[in-house]
Parts: C-alpha cells; structure tokens; sequence
C-alpha cells in the first residue's frame, strides 16, 4: 500500500509548505511507500508552458475582445 499526501490546492505558490514533505520523509523513514503531490504547483507548472499561455491567450481574445 502507498500513502498519497496532497498539498492543500491554491495555498501560497512563493511560500513552501513544508507539512507533506516532513510526513513523507517521516514515513519513508519508518518503511512506508509514501508520495506526495501538490496540485497548485503542478497547476501552474501546465499553465506556464507555451502551450498553457497560448491557450490563455486564445480564450482572453475571444472572450474580451470589447476591452481591446
């Protein structure tokens, strides 16, 4: 069995969030198969690509043409 410890989605991008990392190693540490993940991060990092910005782009001159 694997532990999955989650990250709370949208907290602070600049500001670690240490918790899940110290729980993961803690239970490596005691033998547990643990991972953890961080949806805000992983959110961003999808968003931040050229792909992500071009999708961005596309929906904002579709949608907001008035304000041009």
């Amino acid at each position: 069995m694997t532990v999955l410890l989650m990250t709370p989605p949208m907290t602070q991008l600049n500001t670690p969030y240490p918790a899940t990392a110290y729980l993961t190693g803690f239970l490596r540490s005691r033998g547990y198969s643990a991972v953890q993940r961080d949806p805000a991060i992983e959110l961003f990092l999808e968003m931040m690509t050229t792909q992500g910005l071009d999708i961005m782009r596309q929906h904002v001159e579709e949608n907001f043409e008035s304000l041009y």
